[in-house]
């Protein structure tokens, strides 16, 4: 799969390392929404090639958000399915493992956009998702003993204490966006829709 990758980026400027891991995640997805017969290189064909990364079929609307939830340096999966979410686990190697269920993440909810950061500075990467549904907020609690064994928790209030449950936290969000609005060290959360809405964290 990388030597495909590779080659589909020969006639361009040379892209950095996190312009070439998007495009072969952005492959990976591709094929597990439309599989093809076409053999690559090393004798397996398309369809083979996308069982083996263990995504599962995109549902619409189609989503995708590649963060590294678990700090190991490898980018994961959160994508929308016909089921509901899933966040996968890279294992390196092209592999991923679903671990919304063992993580005690939502099987039936529907997304259009997610984001992941540290919003209550506990070194620990959260999620933060947004659909029809509104904005859902799922702080990650996983043991540092053992991150193999994700668990998150979802939460009803931002880090500080400001709760979740206004009217606006319940209309349909579009995009989410997590960034250091007011430059106090923390992480806040810009909700794009109908209103688009702010929400200011305090740790």
């Amino acid at each position: 799969m990388r030597k495909i990758i590779e080659r589909d980026f020969s006639d361009r400027p040379k892209p950095t390392s996190g312009a070439l891991e998007r495009g072969r995640y952005t492959e990976f997805l591709e094929l597990a929404r439309h599989p093809r017969t076409v053999p690559d290189p090393r004798g397996m064909n398309w369809m083979q090639l996308t069982a083996r990364t263990g995504i599962p079929a995109i549902g619409e609307p189609p989503f995708f958000a590649i963060p590294d939830l678990d700090n190991d340096c490898a980018r994961d999966l959160v994508i929308q399915t016909a089921g509901g979410m899933r966040v996968l686990r890279n294992l390196r190697n092209a592999v991923f493992h679903d671990m919304t269920r063992d993580a005690k993440l939502p099987m039936d909810l529907a997304i259009t956009c997610a984001a992941a950061g540290d919003l209550d500075g506990d070194g620990r990467t959260d999620l933060v998702v947004g659909g029809s549904g509104g904005l859902r907020i799922f702080m990650n609690s996983t043991s540092f003993d053992d991150p193999t064994r994700w668990e998150f928790t979802e939460s009803t209030q931002l880090p500080g204490g400001e709760p979740l449950l206004d009217e606006a936290s319940s209309a349909p969000v579009t995009c989410v966006i997590l960034w250091d609005l007011d430059h106090d060290g923390d992480i806040d959360i810009f909700a794009g829709g109908r209103p688009n809405r702010v929400y200011r964290t305090a740790v």
